[in-house]
């Protein structure tokens, strides 16, 4: 089976499922390795062999790491674990699942049954800015006293309008989401709000649904929302994925490889902290892609701004991280 392992591999892992025997799903792990499980008592994880101790979160990772969890998904819902965990073993991996075995089965039963669905309200116009000046009087008071007229406005004037609509745009959004929350939340046992990536955003929601009612009180529920809008206002739902945003276990283990290591002073803290972020970006962003939310010109240009600035935070840490022999603190999930 997959698990045959050699003294210098790791465990590479994708997911927590309920599982109680041995199984392989074939060789759709990352750099085409085969992906198994180890079970200890009635959980399990999903895992592929790593025989490095990092793992750059490039497209053709973070593709691989979405698909595993894809094809858990057709069967059941996984606690999906956050990119680029890596443990030093089979053995270390059943420590993980005995010291937790109490919380993977708290939230296993919390998510059985349930899909995470997204959606993202913008608003469809060509000027965010002029449309709010035209909608909103407050703004185009503002807007002809301080930029209108014959004089040069200054530098103050600009981020005086600025602030206003600024202040108008975070109202609206926050009157809206609350209005379409009201209608999605019958149909959804969690509703998460993510930020949204741009300015013409309104809301990017998660939403915890049953299996059985995404294809009729999920959907129901998005156009009856839809309909509360004009044509200035564009909705799109995604899914069902993995529940990233509704699971949120930390965990005590060792043997764990890269991600997490021990922090020595604020500076390195601060730079884990970044490179850890740069990861949960460039999973987010590959999400954003596969959901039609970027372009792939976009995305392409946004994961080579933060590789090399991931690739800059390695060499100022001097290369290959240390490991670390006590325990440590884990969060399976951080998707932002």
């Amino acid at each position: 089976m997959g698990g045959k392992e050699t003294k210098t591999e790791g465990r590479y892992l994708y997911a927590v499922i309920p599982a109680a025997g041995d199984r392989e799903y074939g060789n759709i792990g990352i750099d085409g390795e085969s992906v198994y499980l180890i079970a200890d008592n009635q959980v399990a994880a999903v895992v592929s062999n790593f025989s490095n101790g990092k793992i750059r979160p490039e497209r053709r990772h973070i593709a691989a790491h979405q698909a595993v969890l894809k094809r858990l998904m057709e069967e059941e819902t996984p606690l999906p674990i956050t990119f680029g965990v890596i443990a030093e073993g089979a053995k270390a991996i059943k420590r993980i699942l005995s010291l937790n075995r109490k919380s993977f089965a708290e939230e296993l039963r919390r998510v059985h049954g349930k899909v995470e669905m997204g959606l993202r309200v913008a608003w469809d116009v060509p000027n965010i800015f002029e449309y709010f000046v035209n909608t909103h009087a407050e703004i185009r008071v503002a807007r002809d006293q301080f930029l209108g007229g014959s004089r040069v406005p200054t530098q103050e004037d600009k981020i005086e309008v600025g602030r206003l609509f600024d202040r108008v745009l975070q109202e609206d959004r926050e009157e809206l989401t609350d209005k379409v929350e009201a209608i999605l939340s019958p149909a959804c046992f969690e509703i998460k709000r993510n930020v949204t990536r741009t300015e013409k955003d309104v809301m990017n929601l998660a939403c915890l649904v049953g299996r059985e009612a995404v294809d009729k009180d999920f959907e129901a529920a998005i156009f009856e929302a839809a309909r509360g809008f004009d044509n200035n206002y564009s909705f799109d739902f995604n899914g069902p994925w993995a529940p990233h945003n509704f699971v949120d276990v930390e965990l005590r283990s060792r043997g764990l490889l890269w991600v997490f290591k021990e922090i020595r002073d604020t500076a390195e803290e601060e730079q884990a902290n970044e490179a850890e972020d740069i990861t949960a970006k460039l999973s987010e962003l590959y999400m954003m892609l596969e959901t039609g939310q970027m372009t792939e010109a976009e995305f392409d240009a946004e994961e080579k701004a933060l590789l090399d600035r991931l690739d800059a935070i390695k060499e100022m840490e001097g290369g290959e991280e240390e490991y670390d022999e006590e325990d440590e603190t884990v969060v399976i999930r951080k998707r932002r």
